[in-house]
């Protein structure tokens, strides 16, 4: 499978779980995310200077869309001038995959809660009346796709967000998953690689600078 191919089952998986809607731009994914950060995401897979240059142009001009562009190698692109109207919004997020498999996570000291709906699973750990920590995991054909997956600040360096990866994994391939897909920040990448997860392609990421 190419890297394109992959990203694509992520996007539509992603957007799937969420019920969003996805257009077409230049052969590429633009998600209607509807979000408080962005309105719009254009995700591309390695596209070529002159169609990213094309890309950042649609970006620059449209408020709150934002350009997603993975790449092995990103250095061309972060070297390419950027037209007026758009910014640098993220560096540091990590596109990830796994071959899944079932493991028995370490007893935690919490209420586990789950929150099912067909497809769709959201794990909460919880502390008395607060929530410690959760995750969400969508099937999609073989496809797991993992999202939001969060530790209370208060609540960290308790391995909750490994027990929490290890549950939704469990759950997942209960459910006919065999690869694991997800965007991680560079701190949620420390725990994912820790437990077996590889980074095939990094991320960079642009905004429109209008409002």
């Amino acid at each position: 499978m190419n890297d394109r191919d992959l990203v694509l089952r992520w996007v539509h998986g992603w957007a799937g779980m969420r019920v969003l809607r996805i257009e077409e731009v230049d052969g590429w994914p633009l998600v209607h995310v509807r979000g408080p950060s962005r309105e719009t995401e254009v995700v591309c897979v390695d596209p070529g200077l002159d169609a990213f240059e094309r890309l950042a142009r649609r970006t620059a001009g449209r408020p709150r869309e934002m350009l997603t562009v993975m790449a092995r190698d990103l250095d061309a692109y972060r070297a390419a001038p950027l037209p007026p109207g758009i910014r640098v919004d993220r560096v540091d997020e990590l596109f990830m995959t796994t071959t899944l498999a079932p493991s028995a996570p370490e007893p935690v000291p919490y209420t586990a809660r789950w929150d099912v709906d067909g497809d769709r699973a959201t794990f909460l750990l919880i502390d008395g009346e607060r929530l410690a920590a959760e995750g969400t995991v969508g099937v999609h054909g073989t496809d797991a796709i993992f999202d939001v997956i969060e530790t209370t600040p208060k609540y960290r360096r308790r391995g909750l967000g490994r027990h929490v990866m290890s549950r939704l994994t469990t759950w997942a391939v209960d459910h006919g998953a065999t690869t694991g897909l997800l965007a991680a920040s560079a701190d949620g990448a420390r725990l994912y690689a820790s437990i077996g997860w590889d980074t095939p392609l990094p991320m960079w990421s642009l905004m429109s600078a209008r409002p």
